[in-house]
């Protein structure tokens, strides 16, 4: 940070940096999908924040803040759920550890990031579980399910809170 804020006297940088490490922190945007969620009364997975040394609860997926390319994420049945195994991949400051409800056929169907912009659709990323690799791999879609479609998958799965 002193390096960035040394060329910041010299360059203009967008965003800044104290927004970039707020929404690396992901803490902010749980909240945020926490509010929506209450607001439109609908279903999403449940996230706490974890404090180091604490139980970790079983069922749930791991994920780290300060992650980028589905890195750090720990299915429940895999290996590394273990404080001394999370403690080693702390390497970013001010990053922490979430656990969050599992959604049953995450691993097999992935997670649809939609980018909207004035209510359009202007991008849209896919990431699926390679489970051999044991790597989240992402690309650029240009289909993926309505709203509705989603909904209703969602309205199968009763599991969403731990």
């Amino acid at each position: 940070m002193t390096g960035i804020k040394a060329i910041r006297r010299h360059v203009y940088m967008w965003p800044p940096m104290e927004q970039v490490d707020i929404i690396g922190s992901k803490r902010c945007l749980l909240a945020n999908l926490d509010h929506v969620s209450r607001v439109l009364k609908t279903v999403r997975p449940v996230s706490k924040a974890l404090e180091p040394g604490c139980l970790i609860p079983s069922g749930v997926v791991l994920k780290r803040t300060h992650s980028e390319n589905s890195q750090h994420i720990i299915l429940p049945n895999e290996e590394g759920r273990d404080w001394d195994s999370l403690g080693m991949q702390m390497e970013v400051p001010g990053c922490i550890w979430i656990a969050q409800s599992f959604i049953p056929k995450l691993d097999a169907i992935g997670e649809w990031r939609v980018f909207l912009i004035g209510g359009r659709i202007v991008y849209c990323v896919h990431t699926k579980y390679n489970s051999e690799r044991r790597i989240w791999k992402y690309e650029p879609v240009t289909e993926y399910y309505s709203l509705d479609e989603l909904t209703y998958v969602c309205s199968l799965n009763s599991s969403l809170y731990f």
